[in-house]
């Protein structure tokens, strides 16, 4: 290959340049492996994740809070599916800027596929732009699970745009993770995922973004296609053109269980989805309680929830230690 000038020829051809080298070792603490974590502690390091497929299914843990700053950022998995584990272990990731209008499966990763696994990450003040398939954190989320996980800032497409995921396809797990800040797409957008689709659930999660497009539009979830939702709940305003709610936008089958959105701060007294609440009843405990929300230790398996300032403020994810 002449570097820089032309693609890669096969050896026997003749051409100019020299033998592409055997692969570098990765220039991170760690082997990747679950007893031997690749271990990143600087922005820099961080930026070096979308450069190597070699960590596309290897094992990888935050180990201080990121301020990525003057990073140019390009998504993890944009050369193949993330199939590891990204362990945030508590810490944040802030000032993400991945601007990608014209290109898909666009987010801090683009693409978690089969088993992979990412929980405990806070990511803090992102803009991210893309084409289709659009998350703050994942762009399509497949047959894998987000656990613990929030979001603030913007995030905008065109199709399948959401705060967290911009599709949660093939049997894919979203637990206790929340948004805050700006959605913005066309078709199939929402607050926390843009499309939940084939037996994929979401459970214990938040929406509390504006939220605006064109056609399946929802506070939480756009287009909840064959899916479940289950004790979520959504506040931000929501605005469009075809199948707009509060909650969900547009809902072909599946199921709504057991939550809400506030009818006040949505502007949106429907739902394909959910239950309608006043700003006043969506800050009372009973509310929640009624429907089955777990804000108890007492049962020997952790609260999901906690509500400290009942009648100034919404139900919080237990493991949120200020709000936000």
């Amino acid at each position: 290959m002449e570097n820089g000038v032309d693609y890669p020829h096969l050896s026997w051809e003749g051409t100019s340049g020299v033998p592409i080298p055997s692969l570098q070792p990765i220039p991170l603490n760690g082997s990747g492996t679950a007893e031997d974590p690749y271990l990143i502690s600087t922005a820099e390091e961080f930026a070096l994740l979308s450069w190597y497929p070699e960590i596309l299914d290897k094992h990888i843990r935050l180990t201080a809070d990121l301020n990525l700053t003057g990073i140019t950022l390009y998504p993890i998995g944009d050369l193949g599916r993330f199939t590891g584990v990204f362990d945030g272990d508590g810490y944040t990731i802030s000032n993400v800027i991945i601007n990608e209008p014209k290109n898909y499966f666009v987010g801090l990763l683009g693409w978690v596929g089969k088993g992979g696994q990412i929980h405990d990450l806070g990511v803090e003040n992102v803009y991210i732009e893309g084409g289709n398939y659009v998350g703050g954190l994942v762009g399509r989320n497949y047959a894998s699970t987000i656990t613990g996980c929030y979001i603030t800032g913007s995030v905008s497409g065109t199709d399948f745009v959401g705060g967290l995921v911009g599709e949660n396809n093939i049997s894919s797990m979203v637990t206790s993770c929340s948004v805050t800040g700006s959605v913005n797409g066309t078709n199939s957008v929402g607050g926390l995922i843009g499309r939940n689709y084939l037996s994929s659930t979401i459970t214990c999660c938040y929406a509390n973004n504006s939220v605006h497009g064109e056609e399946s539009i929802g506070g939480l979830v756009g287009y909840n296609d064959s899916a479940t939702i289950n004790e979520c709940y959504a506040t931000g305003r929501v605005s469009g053109v075809i199948d707009i709610g509060g909650l969900v936008g547009k809902r072909s089958s599946g199921s709504v269980i057991a939550s809400f959105w506030d009818k006040q701060t949505s502007g949106r007294t429907s739902s394909a989805g959910g239950t309608g609440k006043t700003t006043a009843e969506m800050m009372m405990l009973g509310t929640f309680v009624g429907a089955g929300w777990d804000f108890t230790e007492e049962d020997g398996d952790g609260a999901e929830w906690r509500m400290l300032r009942e009648g100034e403020d919404y139900p919080r994810l237990a493991w949120q230690e200020v709000y936000g």
